[in-house]
């Protein structure tokens, strides 16, 4: 992400979620992989999805879970399905608006 900043949407909705202190993971599919690079800066660290979109999010939170270190997850998504998805891994989850 070296001289790219994340999308202003990304910190409006982390401060809307109330999760500026925590990592912020942002996740891309598609076309959109093509404005930050993979990688992380700061707090924001940005996911390439290689396939869904959804599956990488929910391979995220799995990943979190792994590491053991007692922190929460929450996922900020519109998205019931993935609400849903999430939630069967342990991660709770927080609409964007």
């Amino acid at each position: 992400m070296t001289g790219r900043v994340p999308p202003a949407g990304c910190m409006g909705i982390c401060r809307a979620a109330h999760l500026l202190e925590d990592e912020v993971v942002l996740v891309l599919e598609g076309e959109a992989r093509r404005g930050l690079r993979a990688g992380g800066e700061g707090r924001v660290r940005t996911v390439h999805a290689e396939r869904s979109g959804d599956d990488a999010i929910v391979d995220e939170v799995m990943r979190q879970a792994a590491v053991g270190d007692g922190r929460g997850v929450v996922v900020v998504t519109a998205d019931r399905v993935l609400r849903d998805r999430v939630e069967a891994v342990d991660a709770s989850s927080r609409s964007p608006g």
